[in-house]
């Protein structure tokens, strides 16, 4: 007797039919694509170097990702900072002597520090150091990069990232 309740049991459970909740994983598919958005969308802009640049190319497997930053361009003809240019070069080389060449980059990272400041004074990144993006031919010497790195730092850009193509 035992045996055929086990069997009408059983019986009624397999004619019951199963609906599947979709909601759960509809949540979990949600959260996955806000997240995957939202780490594409703070992805760093569009950087395009001027057609005459050359841009260097690394063979790494790290995986830095560049900021929101100044830019400062340096070109075989001059340098240039936010598009506007500072410092005028010959050939990669100072035009005049490296003291003052250093003190026109100098002066133009001061002013647009200054002009980041008056925009958003109330900001968390106003008063953490700046960061600032270097973009360098590969043909530029070390000499005037070296230049253009001491006029940041002592303008206050610690921060400096030099931008380089990774071949894919």
């Amino acid at each position: 007797m035992a045996l055929k309740r086990r069997r009408k049991l059983n019986a009624d459970d397999e004619s019951e039919e199963m609906t599947l909740q979709i909601t759960s994983m509809a949540d979990i598919f949600t959260i996955i694509l806000v997240f995957l958005l939202k780490s594409l969308s703070t992805g760093m802009s569009n950087i395009t170097p001027t057609q005459a640049m050359s841009l260097p190319s690394v063979s790494s497997d790290s995986k830095n990702t560049m900021r929101e930053a100044l830019v400062l361009e340096v070109g075989k003809t001059g340098v240039l900072v936010d598009q506007t240019p500072v410092a005028i070069l010959t050939n990669f080389g100072f035009e005049a002597s490296e003291e003052e060449f250093t003190k026109k980059v100098l002066e133009a990272l001061l002013r647009e520090r200054v002009k980041n400041r008056k925009r958003e004074p109330a900001s968390v990144d106003a008063q953490t150091d700046p960061n600032l993006l270097v973009m360098a031919d590969e043909l530029t010497p070390y000499s005037t990069l070296k230049a253009i790195m001491n006029a940041a730092a002592t303008a206050g850009y610690v921060d400096l990232q030099l931008v380089v193509l990774k071949p894919e």
